[in-house]
């Protein structure tokens, strides 16, 4: 009896391994934002570590998330100032039309405000999904905010649950002061942790992965020196097939010529009549 309650695999135990690793997950987080610049790459770095998850024995979390941290910086960092110079132009606007519309009264700035909340609307739909997106895919700036705004479309459902899990975590913190100390220690985590399990099942099939032959949730990513060497091999197998048919063409050619050659020799040889 003892040794089942105190077995690393019991159910109590990797609860309690997985909480003490969100908590260590979710310091490392708001350590990388201090410098402000730096929170699109937190961003990335904490769902590229929730969404290929982690061995509750075996965490290594700031392991996998300085990889990911140095990894995406310069991508994240360029998407992150992207995406904040879009929310200050499209709150400012927002904030503008509705204090003009409650001075004036005027019906023209109403479909300003609907054009700033169709803009907002779109703003969040490619904030929630570009940080997983460039945490488990490898692609172009543009392309990756373009392909955020398609899948936020595209699996609507998952992207309002998202949209409700932060929604409810941000609302607590504002309502209940306990909640900010749980901001603090563990709430950003478990709301990127919690969100994964959608992102997992979204990125499934662009990843070409079956629910039943994921390896415990866990996703590798192929990394470049992969690509490279398939990439040389193919090389290597397109030049040794040349060489085979340069070498078949001369045989060809060689046996043509000494036909050729046959062929006057004989007649030469044949009398005339």
């Amino acid at each position: 009896m003892f040794q089942a309650i105190f077995d690393l695999d019991n159910p109590v135990f990797r609860f309690l391994s997985r909480l003490v690793d969100l908590v260590v997950l979710n310091v490392i987080f708001l350590i990388s934002c201090i410098p402000v610049f730096t929170i699109g790459d937190a961003l990335t770095a904490l769902y590229y570590v929730c969404i290929n998850d982690w061995n509750p024995q075996d965490a290594h979390i700031f392991k996998k998330y300085t990889k990911s941290f140095k990894e995406n910086f310069k991508k994240s960092t360029i998407i992150w100032l992207i995406m904040l110079a879009a929310g200050v132009v499209v709150g400012t606007d927002l904030w503008y039309m509705l204090s003009r519309w409650r001075d004036t009264g005027v019906g023209a700035y109403r479909i300003g405000i609907i054009i700033c909340i169709i803009c907002m609307i779109l703003y969040l739909c490619i904030f929630t999904y570009v940080w997983p997106l460039q945490a488990k895919f490898e692609n172009k700036i543009a392309a990756t905010l373009k392909n955020a705004l398609g899948m936020a479309v595209a699996h609507l459902p998952e992207t309002l649950i998202a949209w409700c899990i932060a929604g409810v975590a941000g609302y607590c913190v504002y309502r209940y002061t306990i909640m900010l100390a749980m901001f603090l220690v563990l709430l950003c985590s478990t709301v990127a942790y919690i969100q994964s399990t959608l992102f997992r099942n979204v990125f499934a099939p662009y990843l070409g992965l079956e629910e039943d032959e994921e390896d415990d949730g866990v996703w590798s990513r192929e990394t470049e020196t992969e690509v490279e060497n398939r990439y040389a091999d193919a090389k290597i197998e397109a030049a040794k097939l040349a060489e085979a048919m340069a070498e078949e063409e001369a045989e060809v050619t060689e046996m043509s010529v000494e036909t050729q050659e046959t062929e006057k020799a004989e007649e030469t040889e044949t009398p005339e009549p």
